[in-house]
């Protein structure tokens, strides 16, 4: 059952939502009363629409915040956001318990519970037919019962399902057991690139170049059938017992990375391209800007840009300041970040181009290494020659400190 739950609160305070709408606020006849000075007396309510649940702001004086933005009037919630009133968080939590280790959906055995995503509830899982493991994302009710979200995750599960790489998590079906709407992946394991960068160990150089040639490679296959990923961050990447990358969250509409109220928008902003941060169309370049933020943590061992606000990590990213490289950088890797994160997305690499000159660096002598360095210059004049610039803009180009 849905319900809300005021954060650090002692002792813990919370509200089972039901069919009735629950008001928020200091009045002590809310359904869910905040002992905050910055709250109205009535400030927002929580209501069931359809299978959906959504936050309404009673026209409050301070704002209601989901996930850090401002409500304007109202807004879709998810489990897991927070919704902040002044100093008060409240939780909105309306995940199911989880299906028992053995429940068979169709084909599938689910075994342990793997985490959440974004849609659903991931499984462990055995196809018996084929004897292989896989991953099961089992939707929540509250996507599978809206047909809107429900033909958005399906549209996802289709767009990504037809792209088979190696580097790429294979998606291999997307079905439903009554009232239960699922998705088979192939398995992986490992952890996601992201707790890695932040919780360690940190990467050696091969390694590290090992992952961006096998996200270079992936990339390269997606944008030769004319998709994107679109929101390419280091969650999006399992790095596999071995060390080899797999891609995953493929099939984002285009726009995905600054939709409103999203639980991951510092993350989203940290990765995000200049043309996006500027509210523009992304594409193919935007992919190859975050593969050069994931590139810029995995040889420097940060971001290019970490402290602030979403809205001010994306007026960095945005300004046509190039991104600033060590001095103390080695030539082939500062032109390699370079082209990876040049501001203008006409001059900035493609992926084939940043997969071949890895590759011919993966040879490890230095005449390999020369001639990788001189190939990715070549590249990088041929992508810029073989693009046409947006007329009336011209941004820097990212370059090594002097």
């Amino acid at each position: 059952m849905a319900r809300l739950v005021v954060v650090d609160s002692d002792p813990p305070r919370e509200r089972a939502l039901g069919d009735f709408p629950c008001h928020v606020g200091r009045l002590a006849a809310c359904e869910l009363q905040l002992d905050e000075p910055q709250s109205s007396r009535k400030h927002f309510r929580i209501e069931r629409r359809d299978a959906g649940w959504f936050v309404v702001d009673l026209g409050s004086r301070n704002g209601t915040l989901l996930n850090g933005e401002r409500v304007a009037g109202e807004a879709p919630l998810r489990h897991g956001d927070r919704l902040r009133v002044g100093e008060t968080e409240v939780a909105f939590e309306s995940a199911p318990a989880p299906l028992p280790e053995g429940r068979r959906l169709g084909g599938v055995v689910l075994g342990r519970v793997l985490g959440r995503s974004a849609w659903g509830t991931r499984y462990a899982g055995r196809q018996d037919a084929l004897d292989r493991e896989v991953e099961v994302e089992v939707l929540d009710p509250s996507i599978a019962l809206d047909p809107a979200a429900r033909r958005r995750h399906e549209e996802r599960a289709r767009r990504a399902g037809a792209l088979e790489h190696p580097a790429i998590q294979g998606v291999y079906d997307t079905s439903e057991d009554g009232a239960h709407v699922f998705v088979v992946r192939e398995a992986v394991g490992g952890r996601h690139l992201e707790d890695r960068l932040v919780h360690g160990p940190a990467f050696d150089r091969e390694a590290a170049l090992g992952l961006i040639r096998d996200l270079a490679q992936a990339l390269a296959h997606v944008h030769a059938r004319g998709e994107a990923h679109g929101c390419l961050t280091g969650a999006c990447v399992l790095v596999a017992p071995g060390g080899r990358a797999k891609l995953t969250g493929l099939g984002e509409e285009p726009g995905a990375r600054l939709r409103r109220h999203r639980q991951d928008a510092a993350l989203q902003a940290l990765y995000a391209a200049p043309e996006q941060a500027r509210g523009e169309p992304g594409g193919a370049p935007a992919d190859v800007y975050a593969l050069g933020v994931l590139a810029h943590r995995l040889l420097l061992g940060a971001p290019p840009y970490e402290d602030g606000k979403p809205g001010e990590l994306l007026a960095r990213h945005a300004a046509s300041t190039p991104v600033a490289l060590p001095a103390s950088l080695d030539p082939e890797l500062a032109r390699l970040l370079a082209g990876l994160l040049d501001k203008d997305p006409v001059r900035r690499l493609a992926a084939a181009a940043v997969e071949r000159a890895l590759l011919e660096q993966g040879g490890g002598s230095k005449r390999a290494r020369r001639g990788a360095s001189d190939r990715l210059g070549a590249e990088r004049l041929a992508t810029s020659s073989a693009r046409t610039e947006p007329a009336g803009r011209r941004a820097g180009s990212a370059r090594a400190e002097p």
